[in-house]
């Protein structure tokens, strides 16, 4: 008799290759070619002066054939090792694929995404100009949709959901086509389901946040959504602007993006109702 033995593919993979990708996003070898070009130029310099120009001792050739090949080799493995890194969005959910570990969030298991961002002083750091550069390209532009303003490496972005968690940072490519996906296809049903939820006089928490029919609560402190003015969110960073102009800085929050269009749907239905008593 004839056994038929059938190894089971990881339970992963065959969720995301039934299923339409929509992006793919790595770490950037540019990051990787911009700490190496030093090292890879003065190593390439020295094996061609090895070779063009006179020998000062017997094994200089050898050397600098062994330093040239040590150096590129360690930079073939550098971009080899982040190669193996790529998390996949696909119609399915959102898969990361790591050296140690590989985990697949559908959608509708995520029930949170956050985006942050550090700044100096309010403004860009030096170093996370050069990270833009690096990994979003010189010549970026201006999301209008979510107000994302790139990627870099001070941005960072994580999806949560059933106890598992995928993040990653600014190093990996077309980081804001990668937000802007995420928002895309996860705030109809937080928004949705906040509404409802808010319709039962239930409060909806988002981080330390919590919002409920007419009031808002920072850490407790209750906010009248009639005194809000706008809700503004760039890059995941929510701010507030109240009705006599004064402005709270919250930074980065849960699901910032579906508390904006929450808030503004609410204040939206308030001032529909003139003679609704909103406190």
């Amino acid at each position: 008799m004839t056994v038929l033995r059938i190894r089971a593919a990881p339970w992963h993979w065959p969720i995301v290759q039934s299923s339409r990708k929509l992006s793919t996003h790595r770490p950037s070898q540019w990051v990787v070619l911009f700490l190496f070009a030093p090292f890879l130029l003065l190593t390439g310099h020295n094996l061609l002066s090895s070779l063009e120009g006179p020998v000062s001792y017997d094994l200089q050739l050898p050397v600098a054939i062994f330093i040239t090949l040590f150096v590129w080799g360690a930079f073939a493995a550098a971009i080899a090792f982040f190669m193996r890194r790529r998390v996949v969005l696909s119609e399915e959910g959102i898969h990361y694929h790591g050296a140690d570990r590989s985990v697949f969030l559908a959608w509708d298991e995520i029930d949170q995404y956050e985006f942050k961002r550090s700044y100096a002083d309010g403004h860009h750091g030096g170093h996370a100009a050069l990270g833009d550069a690096l990994t979003d390209g010189f010549f970026r532009r201006r999301s209008t949709r979510f107000s994302f303003s790139g990627g870099g490496n001070t941005f960072s972005a994580s999806v949560s959901g059933g106890g598992r968690n995928i993040g990653i940072n600014g190093m990996y490519t077309r980081m804001r086509r990668f937000c802007e996906t995420v928002v895309d296809r996860l705030d109809p049903k937080f928004v949705n389901d906040a509404l409802e939820r808010l319709k039962r006089n239930e409060t909806v928490s988002f981080g330390e946040l919590a919002l409920s029919r007419h009031q808002l609560y920072l850490k407790g402190e209750p906010i009248t959504l009639k005194s809000v003015r706008e809700v503004s969110v760039l890059d995941g960073q929510v701010n507030i602007t109240m009705a006599d102009k004064t402005e709270l800085r919250l930074g980065a929050v849960p699901n910032a993006y579906a508390l904006r269009t929450v808030i503004d749907q609410l204040n939206a239905s308030d001032s529909a109702e003139p003679g609704r008593h909103v406190g």
